[in-house]
Formats: C-alpha cells, sequence, structure tokens
C-alpha cells in the first residue's frame, strides 16, 4: 500500500473503535460525523464502572499501584478520545499536507517512488505485534490466576483500553515515517548536481517542511504526554510485579516471565523510537538552512535561489534565529537526551517501589 491507501487503512482502525472518521473524498481527507464514538463511551463507562465496584479497598502498594496503572491507562483511552475530536480539523489537515508534500517531492525531484513507497509496512507489522502481545499477556493471566468470570471480563475491559490507546502511536508513527522519507528525498534533491528547479517550488517546499513540522508540534503534544506518563507507569509496575512474582514463585512458568520481560521491552521500544524519530527530524529541520548555505556558488539552484527575494529571505531568517526543538507540553524536550532520561526515572522509581514493597515482600 502506498501512503494514501495506508492512511485511508488507519483512518478506518480510528473510525471502527470510535476515533474520529476521516474519508478520502476528492483527493483529500475530511472529517464525517460518525455513531461509533457511543461505543467507545459506552466501554469506558462500563469499564469505570466495573472496576470500581470490583476493586476491594485495601492500604497495600499493589492497591496504589493497581489504582495508578488502571487509572494512568483510562486516563490516556479518554484524553485520546476527547483530545482528537478537539483536534479533529487539524488532523485531516496535516494527513491532506503530508500527502500533498509527497506529491511535491515526487515532481521536484522528478522521482515517483516516495509517492509508491510501501509504509504500510512498518505500520501494520507493529500493529501484528501489539495484538499478539496482547494476547499472550492474557494467557500469561489466565496461567498465574484462576480463570473466574471477573477476571475475564477484567481481562477484557483492560486489553481492549490498551490496544485503543495503540491508535495514537499508529498516527505519530505514520507521520514520522512519511516525514522521515521525505526529508531525505527533499536533501536528495536539493544537493544533488543536476538540479534545475524552480526556487520558488525549492521555497514553497521548505515552507511546507516548516508548516507540517509545527502542526505536528502543536497538535500531538497532549496525547504524547498522556502515552508517556502511562508507559512510564506501565514499564515501572512490570518491572515492580515481575520481581515481586519470582520472589513468592521461584519456579514461575518460563512462559509468562517472557510474555511480561516482552511486554516491557515492547513498551518501552515504541516511546524510545518515536523519540528518536523526532529527534532526527529537529535535526534536520534545523540544518535546513545550513545546507542551503554550505551548497557551492556555482551551484545551478543556488545561482537562482539567490535571486529570489522576500519569501525566501523570510524563511531563512525565521529558520537561522529559531532553533526548533519537538517538545511536550514544554516540560522535556522529544530527542535522545529524553530516552537517557526515561531509563534513569523508570530504575529509579522500581528501586523505591521495590524498597517500599521490602516490608510487604517478607510476609510470604
Amino acid at each position: 500500500m502506498n501512503i494514501t491507501e495506508t492512511a485511508i487503512l488507519i483512518c478506518k482502525i480510528w473510525s471502527f473503535i470510535g476515533l474520529p472518521y476521516f474519508k478520502f473524498e476528492n483527493g483529500k481527507f475530511e472529517y464525517k460525523k460518525s455513531k461509533s464514538s457511543i461505543i467507545l463511551i459506552f466501554i469506558v463507562i462500563a469499564k469505570i464502572v466495573f472496576f470500581i465496584k470490583s476493586i476491594e479497598l485495601s492500604n497495600d502498594l499493589f492497591f496504589y499501584l493497581t489504582i495508578l496503572q488502571t487509572g494512568s491507562l483510562y486516563l490516556l483511552v479518554i484524553g485520546l478520545g476527547i483530545y482528537s475530536y478537539l483536534k479533529k480539523r487539524r488532523i485531516a489537515i496535516i494527513l491532506n499536507d503530508l500527502i500533498m508534500l509527497t506529491k511535491m517531492l515526487c515532481h521536484f525531484s522528478r522521482n515517483n517512488d516516495l509517492l509508491r513507497s510501501n509504509v504500510s509496512k512498518p505500520v501494520i507489522w507493529y500493529l501484528i505485534a501489539q495484538v499478539t502481545i496482547t494476547v499472550s499477556k492474557i494467557l500469561g493471566v489466565v496461567l498465574t490466576i484462576s480463570p473466574v468470570a471477573e477476571v475475564y471480563l477484567n481481562l477484557f475491559f483492560y486489553n481492549f483500553a490498551e490496544l485503543f490507546s495503540y491508535n495514537i502511536n499508529l498516527l505519530i508513527f505514520f507521520y514520522l515515517i512519511i516525514f522521515q522519507n521525505a526529508y531525505t528525498s527533499y536533501f536528495n534533491a536539493i544537493t544533488s548536481k543536476n538540479t534545475h528547479n524552480d526556487p520558488k517550488t525549492v521555497v514553497e517546499i521548505f515552507y511546507k517542511f516548516y508548516e507540517i513540522s509545527n502542526n505536528i508540534n502543536k497538535t500531538l503534544q497532549v496525547p504524547i504526554l498522556l502515552r508517556i506518563f502511562t508507559d512510564f507507569v506501565f514499564a515501572i509496575a512490570s518491572m515492580f510485579y515481575l520481581a515481586v512474582l519470582l520472589y513468592i514463585m521461584p519456579e514461575l512458568p518460563f512462559f509468562v516471565v517472557a510474555e511480561m520481560v516482552l511486554w516491557l521491552v515492547n513498551t518501552l521500544f515504541a516511546i524510545f523510537i518515536m523519540a528518536y524519530f523526532f529527534d532526527q527530524m529537529t535535526e534536520k529541520r534545523n540544518k535546513m538552512m545550513e545546507i542551503i548555505d554550505n551548497l557551492p556558488s556555482s551551484h545551478t539552484l543556488i545561482s537562482k535561489f539567490l535571486s529570489s527575494y522576500k519569501k525566501k529571505e523570510l524563511l531563512r531568517l525565521r529558520l537561522k534565529h529559531e532553533r526548533f526543538c519537538f517538545n511536550v507540553c514544554g516540560f522535556f524536550p522529544l530527542n535522545n537526551t529524553f530516552i537517557y532520561l526515561m531509563i534513569a526515572g523508570i530504575a529509579t522509581y522500581t528501586t523505591y517501589l521495590l524498597q517500599f514493597g521490602k516490608i510487604f515482600l517478607q510476609k510470604f
């Protein structure tokens, strides 16, 4: 599947589970009203009511950790649902701009490989991996806990919410993969010695990159913040639960241990690869004007580019004096440094949990 077909697939997945429905008509995506959100609202309310009724109040670490883990997951689900509807127009604009950008780049570079590139493979494989890991996690719970109706119902609601939350990952990875390929295609085109393109087109593509990156940064900050918070809590809880289970049951089945480790790695991998891609986009954007400035003066494109005037100079000034960085609601940047901070934070808080749970573990 090409870029447009992959975007249509993601939009269908979104609409199927109650998120905004974007239909591809007349060469662009448009938001269409849908009643599928009723299903999402019903399941979320039913889960919250069932969780409140089924939970047993206690004053131990496991109880508070369960509340935090479940609460963070449903905060992400509710936040993603509400925020996606609030930003539905902007999401459609970004989808249309990405498709327009790829068409402009294909015309600019005289190469249609970008438009025909199969970007669906990594997205589909990621979706398959999430479903597989979720199913294995359900099997792991069934093997270690007595299979009663309440457990099965809790598993259904919880894992539905978990699979639902991965939709923000699908959209973000789709954006990042296309943007990464577009950057590469553009840089190869402007640095080619055989380039004979209109400088006006060069500037227009510059502006399109500028606008899309800003729109992505503004639109996805809140969902990414909720995603990071949930993954942070999940990672700490998974490591703590694994340590407790190994302490209580030294002969824990290998399948259960492997499943918990795999789920932990999957959780961290998704957020780390996201931060890495954002870091790469930031680096390439901040070097945009440097590439133009460093081209030799005899370059055909530069000789034409220097003859353009106001629009080019405004772009040059904006990119030169604005050190862009993808950030999350102003709290922290999404770059490689964030990965190290995340690892350090998870290790620190897991150590604290193990220390606080030491008294609890001594009872066994």
